[in-house]
């Protein structure tokens, strides 16, 4: 008798809790609908299965924009160099931004309406479902800095020449980075963690430890980087990218470099990989850091 009773009563408390969660769900969801053009060019190749999944997810992001809104960081270098009298002025402005929102669930199916224009395939998304206010990010804490210049931030952009430069990373919960370096100039794009040695793609960290990449001193699987001299009176800038998830993923695929490079890998294909990081996790981190070399 006693375990008919206990039974019940646990089945009511789980019924309960499961009310509970539902209407914490429904007062925390908002209904939101966007929709979204995804142009294919002629000289682009996509399969219609792939243009329809783009511009399903461009039309959630958009939706998600309309309600929510978006976080914006704006980094500004202004670099004046002087040569042979002349004064030259260099100027880079980089604007990163970040839905505060996430996609809960479908309300509707996604409605596809496909056209042909003179540029090409119109692929048009219009979707509408529930979604949520994202919470703040983890407060990740990385700084990058030059053998001899010191800490390199966002009011101290210099690194000198044939430096070795480090970064300092602390996170307060365990997780996973990886870390890009995009040269302005080229737009090439190299992989800097995980190292190459890295058999699994992979970089885990635990939470609350401090780490210093890229120096063999704390870490003997590090590599080391540096910038090369550039031409007399050139500036150069970089990008470095660095990518924070709590859950488990593996970098980009990439191409390996030689002794003397980082592996290697297109803007596009880097782009692409963050953008589905960010979709599997909305909680992921991106940051970025610009460094300017002067020659």
């Amino acid at each position: 008798m006693f375990l008919l009773i206990y039974n019940m009563v646990r089945l009511f408390c789980f019924i309960a809790f499961c009310s509970c969660c539902i209407c914490a769900l429904s007062q925390n969801t908002v209904k939101v609908k966007g929709s979204y053009n995804y142009k294919i060019g002629e000289n682009e190749y996509f399969s219609i299965a792939e243009a329809k999944k783009k511009a399903v997810e461009k039309a959630k992001i958009e939706a998600l924009k309309a309600t929510f809104g978006e976080f914006f960081r704006t980094d500004v270098v202004d670099v004046r160099t002087e040569t042979n009298d002349k004064s030259t002025g260099l100027f880079y402005e980089s604007t990163m931004a970040s839905v505060k929102g996430i996609w809960v669930k479908d309300s509707k199916n996604p409605v596809i309406h496909l056209s042909v224009n003179d540029n090409g395939l119109v692929v048009k998304a219009e979707v509408e479902g529930l979604a949520a206010e994202k919470k703040a990010p983890v407060n990740i804490k990385w700084t990058l800095m030059g053998e001899t210049s010191g800490t390199i931030d966002r009011t101290n952009q210099m690194l000198r020449p044939n430096e070795d430069f480090f970064i300092q990373f602390k996170s307060p919960v365990d997780g996973y980075i990886a870390v890009y370096l995009k040269d302005m100039n080229t737009n090439e794009i190299s992989c800097l963690l995980p190292y190459r040695n890295s058999i699994n793609g992979q970089f885990h960290i635990f939470g609350s430890k401090l780490y210093q990449l890229f120096d063999e001193r704390y870490d003997p699987m590090a590599e080391n980087y540096h910038f090369t001299q550039p031409k007399k009176g050139t500036t150069e800038f970089y990008k470095v990218i660095l990518v924070f998830s709590q859950k488990p993923f593996t970098k980009c695929v990439d191409l390996k470099g030689d002794f003397k490079h980082a592996n290697s890998l297109t803007e596009d294909d880097l782009n692409s990989w963050i953008n589905n990081l960010i979709v599997a996790d909305n909680d992921a981190v991106v940051d970025e850091l610009v460094i300017v070399v002067k020659g």
